[in-house]
């Protein structure tokens, strides 16, 4: 890293282990750690004392990264990464005490201790290198484009811009794209760009760029960077200058922009150029791929509705409900192949399976209430590549949904007539602006009782709605559970 650290990764379980950190096999039913930390190393590779805190961003001296900081169960093949994690190391007469705590992304809170020796094992990664630009760059940038990726953990606005000066697929020629990564005083119009002179830093603060770096765990590339593809006949070859030094200043006349960047890459080339022009800004800070209303026609559709007991126990009963044109069971896994379909969770009073689930309004439950009350509809949650608890689905093209939207505000309605249902959706999305999101379905639907005896830790929903480019894998998790390991076996590496 930019600040001297070296990454420690270590994986430790309550079961035996064989093998190393990045490919342990373990021995036995038991659980395990990953802590993914960052540290100036000391002499002999040891993992320094002190307390590591948790970033989303790069990672820095004293920091647990996010990548690969999670838990999982050796007989399960599913692994649920931090939001959270403080991870405090010591040195003891047995070795190192290296105490975790940590929240998981569905909710749980977790403690993890180790006490014992252990030696790091190097890798060697540092050795991988991506062939850097030959000379300086000086040019006018053509093409415009940026994201927006919400807020970061020191309070800035999170933006990646890319600028082009030129657009290969149209003219096949040597061409420079700038990538920089902006940490912005948020906006007070939405997510626009904020003006102003942007210097390069670490910490995330606004008014700085993050530095461009190799990710040697992912071998992506993170931060502000060069790449340059340089094409000679038929061919072509890719160069990359990482920057670390230098200044962006940003300008804004109505809808235009005028972007200057006057940067230095790790090899001491300079990187000048200058984008004038509008620029298009995607907000991708949240999930929902909706950019309208949709009213939903839920004619002849078919309606799964499960009932779990207390199944989060939060002293009321829990009910899922799909509602897809046609339901396959496929390796333990129940697909939809259809327009659209839906996807929720409720929370109703206490009761009994035959009573069936009863009538009245639903009310979507804030995000991160992990105790919702009797008649409220769990939101929709994205967590590596995994939708969780109530959403919208549709565009499907076989059985992959290209289009997906979470329950964030709104209501379910149940109402009822002997065993025929009627089930109302009026619900909105995390989008900016939101969407609503609506839809009415009557008939009789195919009850299952789930029941309430199984583990917390084994109980899964099997339903999977891919994406096109990634599985997107609806599951039950529970919440509020807390899980002690003590680490008996450790295997440990140092990428």
């Amino acid at each position: 890293m930019d600040d001297g650290s070296s990454n420690f990764y270590m994986v430790m379980s309550d079961t035996e282990m064989e093998g190393d950190a990045e490919n342990p096999d373990f021995i036995g039913v038991g659980e395990y750690l990953m802590l993914d930390l960052y540290a100036i190393e000391l002499d002999e590779g040891m993992l320094p004392e002190g307390t590591y805190t948790f970033t989303n961003d790069i990672p820095t001296d004293m920091q647990v990264s996010s990548d690969f900081s999670g838990y999982g169960r050796t007989d399960s093949e599913e692994l649920f990464m931090f939001s959270e994690c403080t991870v405090t190391v010591s040195y003891t007469d047995e070795g190192y005490k290296i105490e975790t705590t940590a929240t998981l992304e569905d909710g749980r809170t977790l403690r993890g201790l180790y006490e014992g020796y252990f030696e790091f094992e190097s890798e060697g990664g540092g050795d991988i290198t991506l062939p850097g630009l030959e000379s300086d760059i000086n040019t006018r940038f053509t093409l415009g484009e940026a994201g927006y990726y919400g807020i970061n953990d020191a309070g800035a606005a999170k933006y990646a811009i890319d600028l082009f000066d030129n657009d290969i697929e149209v003219e096949f020629k040597t061409t420079n794209r700038l990538t920089l990564s902006l940490n912005a005083q948020p906006s007070q119009n939405g997510f626009e760009l904020t003006p102003g002179r942007y210097n390069v830093g670490t910490t995330g603060a606004a008014g700085t760029f993050d530095p461009g770096s190799l990710n040697l765990s992912t071998l992506n590339i993170v931060g502000s960077y060069c790449e340059q593809t340089v094409v000679s006949d038929d061919d072509y070859r890719l160069l990359y200058g990482m920057i670390v030094a230098g200044e962006v200043e940003v300008a804004v006349s109505g809808s235009q922009y005028t972007i200057t960047a006057d940067l230095i890459d790790a090899d001491g080339h300079t990187i000048k150029g200058t984008y004038q022009g509008a620029l298009s800004i995607a907000n991708k800070s949240y999930h929902s791929t909706l950019r309208g209303d949709r009213q939903v026609d839920l004619t002849g559709k078919t309606c799964e509705l499960d009932f779990w007991g207390d199944y989060y126990g939060v002293g009321g009963d829990n009910w899922s409900i799909f509602i897809s044109t046609q339901q396959e069971v496929v390796d333990g896994s129940i697909v939809a192949d259809g327009t659209e379909a839906f996807q929720m969770e409720l929370i109703a009073p206490a009761g009994e399976f035959a009573d069936g689930l009863p009538a009245g309004d639903y009310n979507i439950a804030a995000l991160g209430d992990y105790v919702p009350g009797s008649y409220t509809c769990l939101p929709g949650r994205y967590s590596n590549g995994d939708l969780y608890e109530s959403w919208y689905m549709g565009d499907f093209s076989g059985n992959s949904a290209y289009a997906y939207a979470p329950f964030i505000r709104g209501k379910v309605n149940i109402a009822r007539s002997g065993q025929q249902y009627t089930i109302t959706v009026n619900i909105y999305d995390d989008a900016t602006p939101e969407n609503n999101v609506t839809g009415t379905w009557t008939g009789i639907p195919a009850l299952s009782n789930q029941g309430s005896g199984q583990s917390v830790m084994q109980r899964h929903s099997m339903r999977s709605i891919p994406a096109p480019k990634s599985d997107l894998t609806v599951r039950k998790q529970a919440v509020g559970n807390i899980v002690e390991a003590k680490a008996a076996s450790p295997r440990f590496g140092r990428r």
